[in-house]
C-alpha cells in the first residue's frame, strides 16, 4: 500500500526519480556551489524552469492584446497567401499587403482616411504617368492598400472572407 501524504501549501511530498550519472554529478556540483542540498537544488531548478517557461510564454505569446495581434497577423499571412498565391516572404506585393494589414490591425484608419490614402496613391500614379514612367509598377501599391485593409477587416470579423476574393486583381 502506498504511503499517504498530506498535501497542502508548503507541505513537501515525496518524489522518487532516477537519473543518469552525468546529470546527478551536475546536480551535486551545482548544489555544492549554491549551498543547497541535492534535493533543494533539484527543486530549485524545476521551479526555475517552470517560471522561465511562463515568462517566455508571456513575453512571446503575450496575454491579451499581444497574443491576439500575433494570431491576427498569422491569419493575415494565410489570407494574403490564399489571395495572391504567393508567400509574403517571396513576393513584394504580398509583403506590402501584409504591412498594410498590420498597420490596419495596430491602428485602424477611418473610411475617410482610407479614401484619402487611395486618392494619394492614385495621384502618385498620375504624376508618374506625366513624368513618362510606367504606372503599371505603381498600381500594386494601390491594390496592396486595398487588400491589406480588407484582410485586416476579415480578421477582425468586420468583413466576410469571401469579399476578399471579389477584389480586383492587381496589375503584376
Amino acid at each position: 500500500m502506498p504511503r499517504r501524504t498530506v498535501v497542502g501549501e508548503g507541505k513537501k511530498v515525496p518524489l522518487n526519480m532516477r537519473t543518469t550519472r552525468e546529470l546527478r554529478d551536475k546536480l551535486d556540483k551545482a548544489a555544492g556551489s549554491s549551498g543547497r542540498s541535492l534535493v533543494q537544488e533539484v527543486e530549485h531548478r524545476v521551479e526555475h524552469s517552470f517560471a522561465e517557461e511562463e515568462l517566455k510564454q508571456r513575453a512571446f505569446f503575450g496575454q491579451g492584446s499581444s497574443a491576439t495581434l500575433a494570431s491576427q497577423v498569422h491569419d493575415c499571412c494565410v489570407l494574403i497567401g490564399a489571395y495572391t498565391g504567393k508567400n509574403w516572404t517571396d513576393d513584394v506585393y504580398s509583403r506590402d499587403a501584409l504591412l498594410e494589414a498590420f498597420r490596419e490591425l495596430v491602428s485602424p484608419i477611418s473610411n475617410d482616411d482610407y479614401e484619402k490614402e487611395l486618392q494619394r496613391q492614385m495621384q502618385m500614379v498620375a504624376i508618374r504617368e506625366r513624368l513618362s514612367k510606367s504606372s503599371k509598377t505603381e498600381l500594386p501599391g494601390i491594390f496592396a492598400v486595398t487588400l491589406g485593409r480588407a484582410v485586416a477587416q476579415v480578421v477582425r470579423r468586420e468583413r466576410a472572407m469571401g469579399e476578399i476574393f471579389r477584389l480586383p486583381e492587381p496589375v503584376r
